[in-house]
């Protein structure tokens, strides 16, 4: 079967199993006309590292925070460390509360990616589905220059070679030739997600195809006007309804993909333990390899790994999140050293905006006072509270001086 790979889906299209779609337009013109602008300046990049080293984009994860006891949902898949779930920030609140209009359910947890230019990619996979909520779909909202989401169904062969053996067994079963044969039948299909745009991916579309948004090799002579656009860059922000919490202070896990499902039974978290983050990872694979796995035969009972390669540290640290502004950042680095807090400093992105990008309209980038990044500190343990702003935060400092 030869694969019409040219093919470029739209609304009108079939997409995946069936149960997917692409939508356009998800935020009114003028929200839309700074909403990239807004969040890349708003929030808190990090870098994320698994197994091969750092992953080719910048992340961040927000989501519901219990403002009672702290609790959080947590999203489990292949990083050697869980990241921290910052509370929702204005501008990703508005654009999940118009994402879950549409969708017709709750979204609790988004990991957010910045994809810096047109090498920024993440390989195909299935979302594994542990903590994910059964029935709920998977919501991605592009935001900035447009980028092309390639599914393919998973290799016909990969439900033996996935099911029935050990992943050792899985590397050796099949030669090149069997290869080869599977990837000629299997089916691709391409789905440009521009700006402003809401792909929703089904579960069952989940299960038997594999996505991901492949390196832009092409010489820029080639793009079209939004690919161009936002200085190459784009912004996606995942969001997805899970049904697995954490403690305020991560030591507890419950839900559908932990061994305890009630809240009252919460068992302690598990890191940094080779045999059970193997066994998470083993599970992992099978759910990217084999078509239409019945969750139980992948997750079992459930797992409480949280961080497959660290331990839970012993005291959780604050964590700062410079501005780029370095007298702001050295008067609040300088103060965290004078009263010998030990926080964790996490730099802003290189990339810069500037009235010289343009939008996906072709018109130069809106870009005010208002796109400055406010340094922001989080606070250890708790409710992880977070304070925007330098004079904001030394009174802070201040203030647990004067407590102590």
């Amino acid at each position: 079967m030869k694969q019409k790979n040219s093919t470029l889906l739209t609304p009108q299209d079939k997409i995946g199993s069936g149960d997917s779609k692409i939508l356009y337009g998800l935020l009114e013109p003028e929200a839309a006309e700074v909403a990239f602008q807004d969040l890349f300046t708003e929030v808190h990049w990090q870098r994320m590292y698994h197994a091969a080293g750092e992953v080719p984009r910048l992340v961040c994860c927000q989501g519901d925070i219990d403002d009672a006891d702290g609790s959080m949902p947590v999203y489990r898949h292949p990083s050697d460390q869980s990241l921290p779930l910052l509370r929702w920030s204005p501008v990703v609140a508005k654009i999940k509360h118009k994402a879950e209009e549409r969708v017709g359910h709750k979204l609790n947890h988004a990991l957010i990616q910045l994809y810096r230019s047109g090498q920024d990619h993440i390989s195909e996979h299935s979302d594994k589905t542990l903590d994910i909520v059964h029935g709920s779909n998977i919501v991605n909202v592009s935001l900035g220059a447009q980028r092309i989401m390639r599914l393919r169904t998973k290799r016909p062969t990969a439900v033996h070679d996935a099911a029935s053996s050990s992943p050792d067994k899985q590397k050796r079963s099949g030669d090149a030739q069997t290869r080869a044969e599977d990837d000629r039948s299997r089916v691709t299909q391409r789905i440009p997600m521009p700006h402003n745009s809401m792909f929703v991916m089904g579960l069952e579309t989940n299960a038997s195809w594999l996505h991901g948004i492949m390196p832009d090799k092409r010489p820029s002579a080639e793009h079209i006007p939004a690919e161009s656009a936002y200085g190459n860059m784009r912004i996606s922000i995942t969001f997805r309804h899970i049904g697995t919490f954490l403690s305020a202070d991560s030591k507890f896990i419950w839900g559908q993909g932990a061994v305890a499902k009630d809240k009252m039974e919460a068992m302690p978290t598990v890191n940094g333990k080779p045999e059970e983050s193997q066994r998470l990872i083993n599970a992992f694979g099978i759910e990217n390899q084999v078509t239409a796995p019945r969750w139980e035969s992948i997750y079992g009972t459930g797992f409480d790994v949280l961080h497959l390669k660290s331990e839970l540290p012993e005291r959780e640290k604050p964590m700062l999140f410079l501005s780029g502004d370095e007298a702001t950042d050295t008067a609040v680095t300088a103060r965290l050293s004078e009263l010998g807090v030990d926080a964790d400093v996490i730099v802003p992105p290189t990339e810069q905006l500037t009235n010289s990008l343009i939008d996906a309209n072709g018109n130069s980038l809106v870009v005010t006072s208002a796109h400055q990044r406010v340094i922001c500190f989080r606070q250890a343990g708790g409710m992880h509270t977070e304070v925007q702003g330098k004079i904001a935060i030394l009174r802070l400092l201040d203030g647990k001086k004067s407590h102590d």
